[in-house]
């Protein structure tokens, strides 16, 4: 009973540390592709994040006392958590195909990786079903 409210509790915790981090992330992320003289051709920019990832930097003024110390933790636990995130970029157009590969059997859409404290629903059932 109350190591299974506990588990839930944390998962719980994870999550909304984990979603506000991702949002930060992926608002950063985006500002920097949408500037075209970092991402042009001869930038070079690309190559680097495919290479060595996105640098995420963030900061605050929180002391490492009382519930203080909790924002701490949850930011960093929450930052460390998108090491499991990949970012895929696909044409505006509704092709996600392209971005799949075209391969056989594809259907065109990106692949959520699985994950043991998120059931997944897909809500676009598959055309050939």
């Amino acid at each position: 009973g109350r190591l299974h409210a506990a588990t839930w509790d944390v998962a719980v915790r994870r999550a909304n540390c984990f979603s506000q981090a991702l949002g930060i992330g992926v608002t950063s992320y985006l500002s920097h592709v949408s500037d075209a003289s970092k991402v042009g051709p001869t930038s070079g920019w690309a190559d680097q994040v495919r290479r060595h990832g996105f640098l995420l930097a963030s900061e605050g003024l929180l002391s490492a006392a009382g519930k203080e110390l909790g924002m701490i933790e949850d930011a960093s636990v929450g930052f460390a958590m998108l090491r499991m995130v990949s970012v895929a970029l696909v044409p505006d157009d509704g092709g996600a195909a392209a971005a799949a590969g075209n391969r056989p059997g594809s259907s065109g859409r990106l692949a959520v990786p699985d994950c043991t404290y998120v059931r997944w629903i897909d809500l676009i059932p598959d055309s050939d079903a």
